[in-house]
């Protein structure tokens, strides 16, 4: 299995959840793990998205590919951040493991959005004040260092997909015989 396999697995493992506002299609709102991108901040909305896009008043076709398109920028990017040095062959059946690091990642990618967008009409939309919080939530505050950031939070989840993945793949290792330090034979002198 290679990484865009991969991440096509793991794109349906966590969906963003019907807005009554919107239409949501049915390939955005596919959760195969029963997460929801909403449930991990309160920023991740998807009002907060369509403010966030370049096009003003987007159409729901325009909303519903920008959501895919995130979806699948988001995916790869975890899917790259686990295997950035290790390839591993049987992934099979374990897409399952990446959907808190998913959620989490499109977390941060909606915060790095509010704090950087174009739109001309952001400080309507985004009060400044909305914006540094998002920063804060996202990167962790110099002020409150016990607090957990997303970026912390997504980190560790990262090392925690890492090091199931080098356990699983590690080498076997046989000690063959046993080494006595009491034994006089150990020792030879030539």
């Amino acid at each position: 299995m290679n990484r865009l396999e991969l991440r096509d697995l793991v794109k349906v493992r966590v969906g963003w959840k019907a807005d009554p506002n919107y239409t949501i299609d049915a390939n955005n709102q596919t959760s195969d793990g029963g997460r929801y991108f909403q449930d991990e901040h309160s920023f991740v909305k998807i009002e907060t998205i369509r403010a966030l896009m370049e096009t003003a008043n987007p159409t729901e076709q325009q909303l519903n590919d920008y959501l895919s398109d995130l979806k699948d920028q988001v995916s790869l990017s975890v899917v790259d951040d686990v295997m950035s040095d290790y390839d591993f062959n049987d992934l099979t059946g374990k897409e399952n493991l990446f959907d808190a690091a998913y959620a989490k990642r499109m977390a941060i990618k909606l915060g790095e959005l509010i704090w950087t967008t174009a739109r001309s009409n952001r400080r309507e939309l985004i009060a400044k004040e909305y914006a540094q919080q998002v920063f804060f939530d996202v990167n962790g505050d110099p002020n409150f260092p016990d607090k957990v950031s997303i970026m912390g939070a997504y980190r560790k989840e990262v090392e925690r997909l890492r090091d199931i993945f080098n356990t699983d793949n590690a080498l076997d290792v046989n000690t063959i015989g046993t080494v006595t330090f009491w034994d006089d034979d150990r020792i030879k002198f030539l």
